[in-house]
């Protein structure tokens, strides 16, 4: 007896999945497969956005904490900076990584930018001395500057990574056979 129902039980488990996908409303049905490229795209932004911002508000609470024993009037201000754009530098990396399906590398994509960060900053106070307008367009142009250059270092360390190993038997000219190992770069 075990052993017919072990043999009917995924029989009829199929029988319902398939009944149930085929009577099931719209918007229960699963979905239809979309394009990936664009999708991991839409979703890198989207992440790297909402983390990147997540991570400036942490990061710069944290830092706010850190330096919060000084005496001072605004004595706290550069420990809030710079907790801030480290913080929204790793939720940014964290956000496009996760966006593009952890393919990618998240330390070089934290690398690259922490770089485009570091590029801008000292860019804002060498170009623009602290003065607007260029200081109001330089702090929207580093994070958007980060963002693409994240998603495109995500990108590239993903194709980069892409495929596993191969290996193949294949004859060599004196009648044997030889291993053949095919990694990608």
């Amino acid at each position: 007896m075990r052993h017919r129902l072990a043999v009917i039980a995924p029989l009829v488990l199929a029988v319902a999945n398939a009944h149930a996908q085929r009577s099931a409303p719209p918007f229960l049905s699963v979905p239809q497969p979309v394009d990936t490229q664009s999708s991991t795209l839409m979703l890198s932004v989207g992440l790297g956005l909402g983390l990147g911002l997540a991570g400036f508000l942490v990061g710069g609470a944290a830092g706010y904490g850190l330096s919060s024993g000084c005496s001072e009037d605004w004595c706290q201000l550069p420990g809030v900076f710079v907790g801030a754009a480290a913080g929204g530098t790793f939720g940014m990396a964290l956000g496009v990584h996760l966006g593009n399906r952890r393919q990618g590398n998240l330390a070089l994509d934290c690398l690259a930018g922490a770089g485009v960060w570091g590029v801008g900053f000292v860019t804002l106070v060498l170009w623009s001395g602290w003065k607007p307008p260029a200081t109001s367009v330089l702090a929207w142009a580093i994070p958007t500057v980060q963002l693409i250059t994240t998603i495109l270092v995500e990108q590239a360390t993903a194709r980069s990574r892409a495929g596993p190993a191969k290996v193949s038997v294949v004859p060599d000219g004196n009648g044997g056979v030889a291993l053949d190992l095919g990694v990608p770069f």
